[in-house]
């Protein structure tokens, strides 16, 4: 009986596969946290008052939430239109003969 091996890393059994797959994801989380911890460090050390601290605050969380909340919302209008070539993406992608 042959391992079955993992989508993401194809090379690699299941098993093997997952791990790296986790590992990536703590990587990733981790890198694209760090500028946003930086940054409130840097605005809680700034002697700035509270209303302007939590002013910035508020200003750099909206520019980190409005593009994907664009997109979103441009994903949303345009359902009607994007839903049946996607849904044909999906099948074909899905229905891979002779892989399990």
């Amino acid at each position: 009986m042959q391992a079955r091996s993992s989508s993401c890393f194809p090379s690699l059994p299941l098993r093997i596969g997952q791990l790296a797959a986790g590992v990536l994801i703590i990587v990733w989380s981790v890198a694209t946290m760090l500028p946003y911890l930086a940054a409130i460090a840097l605005i809680a050390n700034s002697d700035l008052g509270w209303q302007l601290t939590g002013g910035v605050l508020a200003g750099y969380c909206a520019v980190m939430v409005v593009p994907a909340t664009a997109l979103a919302i441009a994903r949303l209008a345009a359902h009607q239109r994007m839903d049946p070539p996607l849904q044909r993406r999906l099948r074909s992608a899905a229905y891979r003969p002779g892989r399990r």
